[in-house]
């Protein structure tokens, strides 16, 4: 670390201004992905508590006996749940991407030669912020960033036939993406807090073991079954 100070007191001004901005950006990065990161482990741990609602009682009535079954009864509520919850956006989906399949084949808005779907990709990059970057020599590497960027182009989306079905098709897809992460994620964070309190619920553990004096002398008169050893109950 020593050996760099020099090589760092010696760059220019518009170096050290470029070292700056580049921890910056990646201080921002590492935040952002931590917020996410920290945002899906608190939506998961909320659907997760959903379980409680309905293990609860089986449970206490003695319906579910084992980690086993209790994995199985939440599996399969899980699964009919997830179902009920993004079959709409499946099918809203699926209509869509054949209602967009069809328009292409019967119309051809691309023309005669192009293919199937370049208005789709063209009405897409009317959508796009066209962004000019400064470029320069950085530490030896050229053609490097070397200042914030200005804007080239602003969206200037188009309103023909073929834009407007394309539009609708990426915020079709928006929805479904948007519906199926929220419920997977969901699904996700209701297995694993199944794993952990199926073990935690028929956990044989001695720490959590209150024998009365009075009752019972010694361990080796209680078997898993709750009986004494002479078979009395």
């Amino acid at each position: 670390m020593l050996n760099m100070l020099p090589m760092l007191i010696q760059l220019s001004e518009n170096d050290r201004r470029i070292l700056i901005a580049l921890c910056i950006v990646l201080i921002i990065v590492f935040v952002v992905i931590a917020y996410i990161a920290h945002g899906i482990k608190s939506l998961m741990k909320w659907h997760g508590k959903g379980i409680d609602q309905y293990m609860y009682g089986l449970c206490k009535a003695g319906l579910v006996k084992n980690p086993k079954e209790f994995m199985m009864q939440v599996l399969k509520r899980e699964i009919r749940y997830l179902y009920i919850k993004t079959r709409w956006a499946f099918r809203i989906g699926l209509s869509t991407g054949l209602v967009l399949v069809l328009f292409a084949l019967i119309f051809r808005p691309s023309g005669e030669g192009q293919p199937l779907f370049a208005f789709y990709g063209e009405a897409l990059d009317n959508l796009r912020i066209i962004l000019d970057w400064p470029r320069g020599r950085f530490f030896g590497i050229d053609n490097f960033v070397v200042d914030w960027p200005t804007v080239a182009r602003w969206p200037v989306p188009q309103f023909n036939f073929g834009s407007i079905i394309t539009y609708l098709s990426v915020i079709v897809a928006g929805y479904v993406i948007v519906v199926l992460f929220i419920y997977v994620v969901g699904f996700i964070g209701k297995l694993l807090r199944a794993k952990d309190k199926s073990d935690e619920v028929f956990a044989k553990d001695l720490d959590s073991l209150k024998v009365d004096p009075d009752e019972i002398e010694s361990l080796d008169n209680i078997n898993i079954d709750g009986n004494d050893v002479d078979g009395q109950q």
